[in-house]
């Protein structure tokens, strides 16, 4: 099962108990937090209430898309960070990427798929560097007056980055790392069909620019930027 706190950002192992103290305002004793996530990964939960319930966990990964609210959460934070060269230069850093709008559709469809419970579903449609996400933002916008960073960095120069930047520490441990993952189990099983990353992530920022979010310098007075038509 993936656990997550209120910035979308996976925990597992140790950095769970961590996570888990603060929810209480105290620190559980290890054995008990670990038989906690030994209960939730296990499924344990469902097995207990077998004949109430059927479980599907669903494994989305970063998620892209328009956003409905200018509430804060980690792929935004991210991008933001990106648009605003709050980032000054690209960490050797990979993001499994998936539209929010496919994981909507991918609940949908393990509600209604019989053949979906007690099955576990990881819900992305690629892995992508930061290096193409820069890439591909720096094409779309760069002629509107956003600046975009060039050089790479690795793991050295993140650990003394996250020195002065505190939330560069959560990424540090994964920089550098090449983390593939496979989507073929919900495109089969689920029908699920994926849309092109460059098309959730376009739409992202084009969203937070009218949530105020990212400066408007597509047109700072008002925006000229096409309403988003939600795909049904």
């Amino acid at each position: 099962m993936c656990i997550r706190d209120r910035y979308q950002r996976r925990v597992h192992g140790e950095s769970l108990l961590k996570m888990i103290g603060q929810m209480y305002k105290e620190q559980l004793p290890t054995k008990k937090a670990k038989s906690l996530l030994k209960w939730l990964h296990g499924g344990q939960f469902a097995k207990e209430n077998q004949d109430k319930i059927e479980l599907v966990t669903l494994c989305p990964g970063f998620l892209l898309g328009p956003p409905l609210t200018g509430g804060e959460f980690m792929s935004s934070d991210v991008i933001e960070k990106v648009m605003t060269h709050q980032f000054p230069a690209i960490p050797k850093l990979q993001f499994q990427m998936v539209d929010v709008r496919d994981t909507a559709e991918a609940h949908i469809l393990a509600l209604t798929s019989k053949e979906a419970a007690g099955q576990r579903y990881i819900i992305v449609e690629n892995t992508y560097a930061i290096e193409k996400i820069v890439s591909i933002l720096s094409n779309e916008y760069s002629k509107y007056g956003y600046k975009f960073p060039s050089v790479k960095v690795g793991r050295t120069a993140m650990k003394l980055g996250s020195l002065f930047k505190r939330d560069w520490a959560y990424f540090v441990p994964f920089v550098e790392k090449d983390i593939q993952v496979s989507n073929a189990k919900s495109q089969r099983e689920l029908k699920l069909k994926y849309r092109p990353v460059e098309e959730g992530l376009i739409e992202m920022v084009n969203r937070l620019i009218e949530l105020n979010i990212i400066p408007n310098l597509v047109n700072k007075k008002k925006s000229t930027l096409l309403p988003i038509k939600p795909k049904l």
